[in-house]
């Protein structure tokens, strides 16, 4: 992961370094789609944000999503490291359009970092944040 993102500050565990390479990687990414989720945000929950709201919204839930990813794809339980109240910013992608911004957002933050692992930890889970949230 180092490779591709460069130095991660926390790196104390194995659990620790996906977070910070999920906080990392969505750093790196975050601007990619904020101005297509601007143009779509009319008619969601995320209307009445302004354009430093919106980015301080979108990179939480993204960052939230791909850690939990990881952690999962990992084998990992993310419980210890996420709660449900970590994606309470889900809800307010309410439209078809801001929704499917923010699952490719996701997911081309999340592939780099999961595709040396893919082969190897993961196979056959399926991520729920749904589940997760109603437990945490």
């Amino acid at each position: 992961m180092e490779s591709y993102l460069g130095q991660l500050e926390d790196a104390s565990g194995f659990a620790e370094t996906l977070l910070a390479a999920a906080r990392k990687a969505t750093a790196y990414t975050i601007d990619d789609r904020l101005e297509d989720l601007a143009a779509h945000k009319p008619g969601s929950l995320l209307e009445e944000l302004d354009e430093d709201n919106l980015l301080a919204a979108y990179s939480a839930v993204v960052e939230n999503s791909v850690g939990y990813m990881l952690l999962s794809r990992c084998g990992i339980d993310p419980a210890p490291y996420r709660t449900g109240e970590d994606f309470r910013g889900l809800l307010d992608f309410n439209t078809p359009s801001t929704l499917t911004i923010l699952g490719s957002a996701v997911v081309e933050t999340a592939a780099p970092s999961l595709s040396p692992h893919s082969s190897r930890a993961g196979q056959g889970r399926t991520v729920h944040i749904a589940a997760f949230m109603s437990t945490g």
